[in-house]
């Protein structure tokens, strides 16, 4: 019997000492943002709390809390507090855009990392009576408080039955800086399939036609992920003959060009930018 005792107390120690090596301490972080409209102010407090709930050493568990209060003409009209989710939470696959739970702990929030930005959908003030507001969606950045750059987003979608976080960290030390966070929101949106990369006014096109490029996030440092200049830009019809060439110019021109001897019909536009990246898109001649 003391042999037996010896036993369990020895495999209680080990489980307690397992739990207490893997399981993590739940990091809670708020932020408080206020917009106005229409003589209204609204405070939203929102509070994320993430937890390793199954004591594997990584987090997996989340709650959002909020803190709703409307002031009108110096009336409080409305003020609510209590979660607004709970759930687990994958984190998201940028290559699949699909959820997986983390196994690296190395790509978790850390304690030092704080909320920069709340984003909700509908807005408080896009609802027609903000009283009644309840946001579908969310979004919510953190930094580093150390150094600021960005380490991850947490975002809940119409789509997505879980929240999902974007991790930001690669290995244990790098994080991404803000530069590196608008690079990957430019190559999201310019690798989209319904991405325009060429301006078109008018279209259809009677005689005379305006250009200008869709790389504006970009204008400010005067060059792009793409380089500063465009290769060639040119404009074919349906059978691939050439009206149009223009070579060697800056990815931020904004010029017309005469299309009065264009026949009726669709044409194409090939744009190669300097860094060999290829973008096409069409317009219509109609008289």
């Amino acid at each position: 019997m003391k042999t037996l005792k010896i036993m369990l107390i020895s495999i209680l120690f080990t489980m307690l000492m397992t739990i207490n090596l893997y399981s993590l301490t739940a990091t809670k972080k708020c932020d408080t943002q206020t917009e106005s409209a229409s003589g209204s102010t609204g405070a939203v407090t929102t509070c994320t709390t993430i937890s390793d709930n199954n004591n594997d050493g990584v987090y997996d568990h989340l709650v959002v809390w909020q803190h709703v209060k409307l002031v009108c003409g110096g009336i409080i009209t409305k003020e609510w507090e209590g979660n607004i989710h709970e759930h687990d939470f994958k984190f998201r696959d940028p290559s699949t855009n699909t959820g997986y739970f983390n196994d690296i702990a190395e790509l978790d929030p850390d304690f030092d990392d704080y909320i920069s930005e709340v984003i909700y959908q509908p807005s408080l003030f896009e609802v027609p009576n903000p009283e009644e507001w309840e946001p579908v969606n969310f979004r919510i950045i953190y930094k580093d408080a150390t150094n600021n750059d960005v380490i991850g987003e947490l975002e809940k979608t119409t789509g997505d039955s879980i929240a999902l976080y974007t991790s930001y960290k690669v290995g244990t030390n790098f994080k991404f800086t803000e530069d590196d966070a608008e690079f990957l929101k430019n190559f999201v949106k310019y690798s989209d399939e319904n991405f325009r990369a060429v301006n078109i006014n008018p279209n259809p096109v009677k005689d005379f036609i305006k250009f200008s490029l869709n790389f504006n996030d970009f204008r400010n440092s005067g060059s792009s992920m793409f380089g500063s200049k465009v290769n060639s830009f040119k404009i074919y019809d349906i059978n691939s003959k050439e009206y149009y060439s223009r070579e060697d110019f800056s990815i931020f021109d904004v010029w017309s060009i005469d299309a009065s001897r264009f026949p009726n019909g669709s044409y194409v536009i090939e744009l190669i930018t300097e860094s060999n990246n290829k973008f096409t898109t069409s317009f219509v001649v109609a008289r």
